[in-house]
């Protein structure tokens, strides 16, 4: 399914999985299948960028929790960017935002995430947010 339902980008080991408009039961396998594998595939950082998803149910705050269980398994740090008031406010009913990062925006998020996940990944002037950078992630 990879690819499919969301988008992956790749700088370094760093990867951001754009998450469809809704996250429900329709979906939510799909959406943890593609978080699931980014970490697998060795990103040290992922942010699951749910800036356009306007819907969550809980079954996408299941996907996200299972995806944050598998990163923390192998020292991935999974971060979640949201603007949207009712996605925000169900990842704070579930206590979600307790175990995964919440951010109003990517740049945020890129801020917080550790220097050493960083150092060395993205080169003046790249971003995430700025389009389509897919590279392949270091091995």
């Amino acid at each position: 399914m990879s690819g499919e339902l969301c988008q992956v980008s790749w700088i370094g080991k760093i990867a951001k999985v754009t998450l469809p408009a809704e996250v429900d039961i329709g979906v939510a396998a799909g959406v943890r299948e593609e978080l699931v594998a980014v970490v697998t595939q060795g990103a040290a950082v992922v942010i699951a960028d749910m800036a356009a998803t306007v819907f969550c149910d809980s079954a996408g705050v299941t996907a996200l929790a299972i995806a944050h269980k598998e990163a923390a398994s192998r020292g991935t740090r999974l971060s979640v960017v949201t603007g949207a008031a009712q996605v925000l406010r169900v990842l704070e009913l579930t206590g979600l935002d307790l175990l995964i990062g919440i951010y109003s925006s990517e740049e945020e998020a890129l801020a917080a995430w550790p220097s050493e996940a960083r150092q060395g990944q993205v080169l003046a002037g790249e971003d995430l947010a700025g389009g389509n950078h897919a590279l392949a992630s270091e091995g």
